[in-house]
């Protein structure tokens, strides 16, 4: 009876001890406050620099500011840290006004800079990742039965934006970040992905071949080993990829008991969503919990 007792003590300071090195993490999908119009599909952005903009930024600054995270991760390329690093000391130090900035109305300052300095940390982490974006070879690849259907996804799409805008503008920077970190819109952004583009491919084919791309910043080439008859899942692969490499590089600034906060593209967020959730240390906060 002892030797069970003892057994059970021993499993539970085990789970505790677990429970205490859990680090949790909440994954907030964002809009991009001054959209560099990269993606496929671009919302328009008013300027958030406006009183009333800045205002509902501090509202949700103030929301985030309860979930006290020790670090923050922004969609920016790690070659960059020096750069943000430098910048946020200036900031931090009241010498840089964000609206100075030529890109200072983005999320990464009006929410990752502003967070920071409030909560006194010493900056922020820049954690994207390069990826090959095989849209286009996938639109040449298409076969005349494929057309209609990429089309009328493509066409679906924009009316979806059309309504995603119109509400952008009549809604608080909290609501859209609500709406944007609801579970249906974010199956609504994966949908894209899978099933739809996973499966524009041609009929299977044993034939693997190389296709030369250029790299993200266009100053040097290189040769991507994809298979051509596979170009739907070669583009969500490539994009899994992409959000693996992420996940990867949050993980190394990870130490025990953090609280981290990532603040990504909404399309980021169901892939790093899974990975993190299939980590046994990690315990994720529903952003909703936090802007609500």
């Amino acid at each position: 009876m002892k030797i069970f007792s003892i057994s059970i003590m021993l499993s539970l300071m085990s789970i505790l001890g677990n429970a205490q090195n859990t680090n949790e993490v909440m994954l907030l999908g964002v809009y991009h406050f001054d959209n560099p119009g990269q993606d496929n599909f671009n919302l328009d952005v008013e300027d958030y620099f406006s009183e009333r903009r800045q205002q509902e930024i501090e509202e949700v600054v103030s929301k985030l500011e309860n979930f006290k995270p020790t670090k923050i991760f922004i969609e920016a390329n790690p070659n960059l840290q020096k750069r943000y690093d430098s910048l946020f000391q200036l900031y931090k130090s009241h010498q840089l006004e964000l609206k100075d900035l030529a890109s200072g109305r983005n999320e990464i300052y009006q929410l990752g800079f502003k967070l920071a300095r409030q909560l006194g940390h010493d900056g922020v982490y820049a954690v994207d990742a390069e990826g090959y974006w095989l849209m286009d070879e996938l639109q040449k690849s298409l076969s005349e039965e494929q057309m209609p259907q990429f089309q009328k996804k493509l066409t679906e799409t924009g009316a979806y934006m059309e309504e995603v805008n119109k509400e952008l503008s009549k809604q608080t920077v909290l609501q859209n970040l609500i709406d944007f970190n609801s579970e249906k819109a974010l199956k609504r952004n994966q949908d894209m992905y899978n099933p739809f583009l996973v499966q524009l491919n041609k009929k299977m084919r044993k034939m693997t071949n190389d296709y030369k791309l250029d790299t993200i910043n266009g100053q040097e080439e290189v040769f991507l080993k994809i298979n051509t008859d596979q170009l739907g899942a070669e583009l969500v692969g490539e994009w899994y990829k992409r959000n693996i490499k992420i996940y990867a590089n949050i993980l190394n600034y990870t130490e025990e008991n953090e609280r981290l906060l990532v603040i990504f593209g909404q399309g980021h967020i169901p892939i790093l969503k899974d990975l993190f959730e299939d980590h046994q240390d990690f315990r994720m906060v529903p952003p909703l919990k936090v802007l609500n």
